[in-house]
């Protein structure tokens, strides 16, 4: 490799490695209402190490992060994004019910943890037929793992220029589950094991420690079911509908749909 060649490679690397490069100018404002340009030197979660961006002698600063309001940069396309390492200091669990649950004769409570700032994972679990309705006795479990994607990006600043939460924006969400369910009437017994699997489409709003979600998704279900008919009796027609949505045994699919209230810990 010839000397030239050498010499343009160091310098490239050089500039790429070089701490401006490498962490880029970052706009710090403080929560006196004080902002500032800086590079950043470390950042953990007690507090920020930082020097001001146009001093030659990188003198260091610290601040605690409970005093900064926000810190973004802006990246080539101008638009402006949160460092993602404020993203990190976040309460990243959050566990949830499902209230039009309480209004089918069910309880659906679940569980969800961040596991980078557009992925995170989540598990539901299902109680059905909390008490008997119209002579009939309604009862089942179930279980629903789900993977959501965050369409948005938590890292991009909302319209008032304030951190949005990881947990918060638009997603998609590939969920699969398990459901027993059995009904006693008059006529027979019904007990039926029902898998499904789908895609989920929602919408969560965090402020402080609550959080709001709303959702809708499509089903594809399975299973097997088996009915024992009793001597004698008069039918009563089920007001019960499968899990939180609109099931159709006959063609094999489900329509979801439901409000969450979570709160974060």
């Amino acid at each position: 490799m010839s000397i030239i060649y050498r010499s343009i490679l160091i310098l490239f690397l050089t500039t790429l490695l070089s701490p401006d490069s490498a962490q880029g100018q970052r706009i710090l404002k403080k929560v006196n209402g004080k902002s500032e340009r800086i590079g950043i030197i470390k950042m953990d979660s007690v507090s920020l190490h930082y020097y001001k961006y146009d001093d030659p002698l990188q003198i260091e600063y610290i601040i605690p992060v409970d005093d900064i309001l926000y810190l973004y940069m802006d990246d080539i396309s101008n638009n402006t994004k949160i460092d993602p390492q404020l993203l990190n200091r976040q309460r990243k669990k959050l566990i949830k019910v499902d209230l039009p649950s309480f209004t089918r004769n069910s309880l659906v409570v679940g569980y969800e943890q961040s596991i980078r700032p557009r992925f995170s994972a989540e598990i539901m679990y299902m109680v059905l037929g909390l008490e008997a309705e119209f002579g009939q006795r309604f009862f089942g479990h179930g279980i629903q793992l789900g993977f959501k994607y965050r369409i948005t990006d938590p890292a991009t600043l909302d319209r008032n220029k304030k951190i949005k939460h990881l947990l918060e924006g638009l997603y998609a969400k590939p969920v699969v589950g398990f459901i027993f369910q059995r009904q006693d009437n008059n006529v027979e017994r019904v007990s039926e094991n029902i898998y499904h699997g789908g895609l989920q489409v929602g919408y969560m709003l965090v402020r402080n420690r609550m959080s709001i979600e709303v959702f809708g998704g499509y089903h594809i279900t399975g299973g097997s079911g088996t009915k024992t008919s009793f001597n004698s009796g008069v039918e009563i027609p089920s007001p019960l509908v499968f899990n939180y949505g609109e099931y159709d045994g006959r063609n094999n699919r489900m329509v979801s749909y439901g409000v969450r209230l979570g709160v974060l810990f």
